[in-house]
């Protein structure tokens, strides 16, 4: 969020070495304001202590901050529980007042942590805290949604998550008969306590944002899309995090600490292999990287890109002097970037993954580079015992020739049957003379229309064998030594209820609708019944997908989470069909976002794209909707057993994704958005 507007200038304060107080050997620094700065506080009637910041992991130190804390805590007797005391204050940045009656910290993120402020204490102290944290490289906090949001609001922090009361971070103190005080003190907030009530969350996720960038793109944001941007309701701390660290505000001199710090660990790396891992191995996730990288001026982006472009023609000169002369023209055209920063690094990383592959056709079975005309780069015959490289190469042959297949205008009429046929609840594909011939004159005589289909047809004719290859490769691993050791790992990490329903559904071995239809295909009371609380709920959330939200599958929610979380990663084809409304705004959907799958249905079968695509809801055009489609390994249930719709092949899925691909909807397919678990 380089706009410009204040230039991160937090030289508000001096710092000197040693302090005049009882801290006296456990000091790193004394720091004060400059005296323009607190003649601003002291005109307005706020007192200006000092502070020192404690050293850092020193036990006495530690000990000494948290003291103060306890005592403040209790002082300020039922309003002692907003403040926080952690058990834990390695590697963060802690301050104390002088005289020992306020403090704070800050952790290497620039969460300000543990504000507090003896009642012993002059009033007001807490705005001049805030000054003092920003200048020290405050940059997010979080607090219960009271009083404090103001305090923090009037120093520029705004709110850019909320989340709910949850009793699993009750402070302490605040439980039993010690509640009800709490409740009295906090009744002016939220209707007695940090509940939820009209519509508002119990935990504020806040920003330092002194330029109100957050304010200028919420309106931008409204005005494009004519709905108010209301803040996000998150479901804990992690995504709470992500989002304070998306907005938060980098000063010039920590968006200088980024770009020395990128440019550093490209020069540093050795190969090509080393150049990659900077982006996607990082010691950092790799959103957290890029909204870093997109704080930057556009100048610092360019430079970034040029020095990636440079260090990675010069790995590649010397790992393959062959590869880079073949391909310097086109090297040097795609990573010679000069264009609008818009442009981000990571859309290089597709064009090194094609090097990687070429580089690959011309090695030895040592692992060496092979000469031009070798027999290493000369076709095989399928018998006579191929390399894995030659059996890539066939396989993408075979791909490819599968996918050149010749599209005749009956393949055409069939495929923009079967979609009409599904968008309007037909049991078959036999449409009315009328549409039939609708179809034939109205769109297959028009050649762009048919060019636009027959894109659509190859791409579902190679969703299809990827599908089946899956699916079939999938079923084999299922039957080996080593996935039924895991599969038995996996169950005992259970016990109860949840392990009779790990041992069920983890073989996947059960029929569609076992566990809850009787031979005729209907709903079997007698074997409900004998289902476990787990089972029971699993069956009520098939039933109808509003009952996700109901007690009879929330009860059980967090174990159902738990038997995903723990499965065996398995890299099979899932999908998810929702429909998605203009006015609906769940989804602003972008190459790099994450998303949240909360206990999301998906299909999995060996042909799980078109059966996905049959739950298209009636009457619905192809912009309305939208197909999740995973990519890569991913931990899911197979409920299947336990649903009464036997075509589904239902899988659930929980956690969060990333975003890798968008095919935007076309004249005869949903959008389809390709996202991996992060």
């Amino acid at each position: 969020m380089d706009s410009g507007g204040y230039n991160g200038d937090v030289s508000v304060i001096n710092k000197r070495r040693g302090d005049n107080s009882a801290q006296n050997g456990l000091v790193e620094y004394t720091i004060e304001p400059k005296p323009e700065i607190k003649k601003i506080f002291e005109e307005g009637g706020m007192p200006t202590p000092s502070f020192n910041q404690l050293k850092k992991n020193d036990n006495k130190a530690i000990d000494t901050f948290k003291n103060a804390i306890a005592k403040a805590k209790q002082s300020l007797g039922g309003y002692g529980a907003s403040v926080e005391l952690k058990d834990d204050y390695t590697d963060i940045n802690l301050y104390l007042s002088e005289d020992g009656e306020s403090g704070f910290g800050i952790k290497p993120n620039g969460d300000i942590v543990s504000v507090f402020s003896n009642n012993k204490a002059e009033g007001g102290r807490s705005h001049y805290m805030l000054e003092m944290a920003t200048a020290e490289g405050g940059r997010q906090l979080d607090c219960f949604d009271i009083y404090l949001t103001k305090i923090y609001e009037a120093h520029g922090f705004k709110p850019v998550a909320k989340m709910k009361w949850n009793d699993e971070y009750i402070p302490e103190g605040w439980k039993a008969k010690a509640r009800m005080l709490r409740k009295d003190n906090f009744k002016d907030y939220n209707n007695g306590e940090p509940a939820l009530t009209a519509g508002r969350r119990h935990v504020v996720f806040m920003v330092y944002d002194p330029n109100n960038d957050i304010e200028k793109k919420k309106k931008e944001a409204e005005e494009k899309y004519g709905k108010k941007n209301e803040i996000p309701y998150i479901v804990d701390y992690d995504m709470g995090e992500d989002a304070q660290h998306m907005y938060k505000w980098r000063s010039p001199a920590e968006r200088e600490a980024i770009y020395n710090n990128m440019l550093e660990r490209y020069k540093n790396a050795k190969t090509t292999e080393e150049l990659k891992k900077v982006f996607s191995n990082s010691d950092k996730p790799f959103l957290r990287q890029m909204d870093d990288l997109n704080s930057l001026s556009k100048e610092q982006v360019q430079s970034i890109q040029a020095e990636y472009s440079k260090r990675y023609l010069e790995l590649i000169k010397e790992e393959n002097p062959e590869e880079y002369k073949k391909h310097k023209k086109y090297l040097e055209r795609k990573y010679n970037i000069k264009s609008d920063a818009s442009i981000y690094i990571d859309s290089l990383i597709d064009i090194i993954e094609y090097i990687d592959a070429k580089k690959k056709e011309f090695r030895e079975e040592d692992g060496k580079f092979a000469k031009k005309g070798s027999s290493s780069n000369k076709s095989k015959d399928a018998t006579s015992g191929q390399t894995p490289n030659d059996k890539i190469k066939d396989k993408k042959e075979n791909d490819k020739k599968d996918n050149d297949i010749e599209i005749t205008d009956n393949d055409r009429y069939e495929y923009l049957a079967n979609v009409y046929a599904r968008m309007h609840g037909y049991e078959d594909n036999k449409l009315l003379d009328a549409e039939e011939n609708a179809i034939r004159k109205n769109i297959l005589g028009d050649k762009e229309k048919v060019k636009a289909i027959d894109n659509d047809i190859k791409y579902s004719r190679g969703l299809e064998k990827s599908d089946k290859d899956k699916y079939n490769k999938y079923k084999e691993y299922k039957e080996t030594a080593e996935y039924k050791e895991k599969m038995k790992k996996a169950i005992n990490q259970f016990e109860g209820d949840t392990k009779a329903t790990a041992e069920k559904l983890y073989s996947e071995n059960l029929k569609a609708g076992e566990l809850v239809l009787n031979k005729d295909g209907e709903l079997d009371e007698a074997k409900i019944n004998k289902l476990n609380i787990v089972e029971k709920g699993i069956h009520f959330f098939t039933e109808d997908c509003d009952n996700r939200n109901k007690k009879g599958f929330t009860s059980i929610k967090k174990k159902v989470k738990d038997l995903i979380n723990k499965s065996i990663p398995k890299e099979i084809s899932l999908y998810r069909h929702e429909t998605i409304y203009e006015s609906d705004e769940r989804y602003n959907f972008e190459v790099g976002k994450t998303i949240k799958m909360d206990v999301r249905s998906f299909c999995n079968s060996e042909n799980a794209f078109d059966s996905c695509r049959a739950l298209q809801l009636w009457n619905n055009a192809p912009h309305k909707d939208v197909i999740f489609k995973i990519e890569g390994e991913v931990k899911s249930l197979e409920i299947e057993s336990l649903s009464e719709y036997t075509n589904q092949k239902e899988h659930l899925v929980n956690g969060n994704f990333v975003i890798t691909d968008i095919r935007e909807a076309t004249l005869t397919m949903p959008k389809i958005i390709t996202i991996k678990a992060v």
